[in-house]
C-alpha cells in the first residue's frame, strides 16, 4: 500500500513539460480600500488524446492595500493570494502569511515579503488542463479540490510540507491520506532544496486528529481567499498539524518583522 501511495505522490510532483504555455492577452489592476489585485487573462491550448482544446485562463494576484509605508516595511505584504480560473471554475489557489525582509530593491514589493506559512489548493480540472490527471486521485471538496498542501517554515533553513488527498486503491477502496516531509535548503531564504526526508503517513488516531484540525484550518484559508483578508490561525492548531512530524518544532511562528 505504501508503494502505491508513493507512486501517486511522485506523479503529482512531476512538471508539466507536455502542456502548452499560457498565452496572456490582457493584464491590469483591481483596487479597493482593502486590497490591490493584479490580474492576467489569456488562453491555454491542451492536447488530450490527439484533440486540441483551448481553455480561457485568468490569474489573480492579491495583497493588502497598505495605507502607510516606511523604509522598514515599504511594500511588505502581510499576506498574498494567488488564484487561477478557467472561466468561473477554479484551477488553483494559494494563500501565504508573510513576514518582512529588508527591502533589497524598493521598486519591488515582492522582495520585502517572504511566506512563513502557505496553503495551496488544486482541483481536478487543474490536473486535466495541465495534463496531470490521475483517475485514482479523487475530489474531496464540492469545488473539485483533489489536493491541499500546507507549507510551514521551521528553522532558518527548513520547511515542513503536508499533503491531503483522497485516493482509490486497486480493490476500489477509498481513503484519505495525510503525508508529510521535511525539506532542508541551502540558505535562510529557502532557495534550493538540499535534502528531503522520507514521506511519513499519519495513521490511526493520529490521522483522525490531524484530519479534523487540518480540514478546519483549510476551511479558514479558503474563507480568507474568498474574502481577501488576513488568515487568523491558532498556534495550537498548527502544532497539532505539525505533530505528524515528531521532529518538527515551531520557531518564531508568529514573528512577522
Amino acid at each position: 500500500m505504501i508503494r502505491i501511495l508513493l507512486i501517486i505522490l511522485i506523479f503529482f510532483i512531476q512538471n508539466f513539460a507536455h502542456s502548452e504555455e499560457i498565452k496572456w492577452k490582457e493584464k491590469g489592476f483591481n483596487t479597493t480600500d482593502a486590497y490591490i489585485q493584479e490580474y492576467y487573462r489569456g488562453s491555454k491550448k491542451v492536447n488530450t488524446n490527439g484533440k486540441l482544446k483551448e481553455y480561457n485562463i485568468s490569474h489573480f494576484h492579491t495583497f493588502p492595500n497598505k495605507k502607510k509605508k516606511n523604509k522598514k516595511n515599504w511594500f511588505c505584504r502581510d499576506w498574498t493570494i494567488n488564484e487561477q480560473y478557467n472561466d468561473n471554475k477554479y484551477l488553483s489557489k494559494s494563500y501565504s502569511l508573510n513576514y518582512c525582509l529588508p527591502c533589497l530593491d524598493k521598486s519591488s514589493g515582492d522582495l520585502c515579503s517572504y511566506p512563513y506559512l502557505q496553503f495551496e489548493f488544486k482541483s481536478s480540472l487543474h490536473d486535466k488542463i495541465y495534463n496531470n490527471e490521475n483517475k485514482r486521485v479523487l475530489e474531496f471538496l464540492d469545488d473539485g479540490t483533489n489536493k491541499i498542501q500546507l507549507w510551514i517554515n521551521l528553522g532558518s533553513r527548513e520547511r515542513i510540507n503536508i499533503i491531503r488527498q483522497k485516493v482509490i486503491s486497486k480493490d476500489n477502496k477509498t481513503f484519505p491520506i495525510y503525508v508529510s516531509k521535511i525539506l532542508k535548503y541551502n540558505t535562510k531564504y529557502r532557495e534550493i532544496p538540499t535534502k528531503t526526508s522520507k514521506p511519513r503517513f499519519a495513521k490511526g488516531q493520529e490521522g483522525i486528529n490531524l484530519m479534523r484540525v487540518f480540514d478546519r484550518v483549510s476551511r479558514k484559508a479558503i474563507d480568507a481567499i474568498e474574502n481577501k483578508n488576513e488568515l487568523k490561525l491558532r498556534e495550537k492548531d498548527i502544532k497539532t498539524i505539525m505533530s505528524i512530524e515528531p521532529s518538527a518544532t515551531i520557531i518564531k511562528y508568529q514573528t512577522r518583522h
